[in-house]
């Protein structure tokens, strides 16, 4: 985690981190740290409208918080993480000229409802399909692909 931190704030920001963590009392953990890294990379990429950096920084932490919960679904904080990633990741194609998608299921029967559609961007971005709440996996992979004319 200490390394994906590093990439994300640099060393000094890293240790700048660690400071302000330090001030607020014992015990912060390198999860903290990375959470903190992570959240500040992508504050700046969506302030940059760097939408593809936002969308792969929200896809690791839904990946992250995921992997600690103790379920078999995804909890709300993880779906509206995977949520804000597809968002992010249709602003990124948009962005390049894209206007349609392609919704990709990722296999479940819930999924599969919907998938293989190409659907406008401006659509999803209203009404995003991606993720599904009730995906039979638990980590719903579905996602989003350019469709170019």
């Amino acid at each position: 985690m200490r390394r994906r931190a590093v990439e994300w704030a640099g060393e000094d920001g890293v240790a700048r981190i660690e400071a302000e963590l330090a001030a607020k009392g014992p015990g912060y953990t390198g999860r903290d740290v990375w959470w903190v890294a992570a959240n500040r990379f992508c504050l700046e990429a969506l302030r940059r409208g760097a939408w593809q950096d936002a969308s792969h920084v929200y896809f690791e932490l839904a990946l992250q918080l995921y992997r600690e919960q103790d379920e078999d679904r995804s909890s709300p904080q993880v779906l509206k993480l995977e949520a804000e990633a597809a968002k992010a990741e249709l602003r990124a194609y948009a962005a390049q000229g894209v206007k349609r998608v392609d919704v990709s299921g990722c296999g479940c029967e819930v999924c599969s409802t919907g998938a293989d559609r190409v659907v406008p961007i401006t659509a999803e971005l209203q009404a995003p399909r991606v993720p599904h709440a009730d995906c039979e996996l638990g980590w719903c992979g579905c996602s989003y692909l350019a469709f170019v004319e």
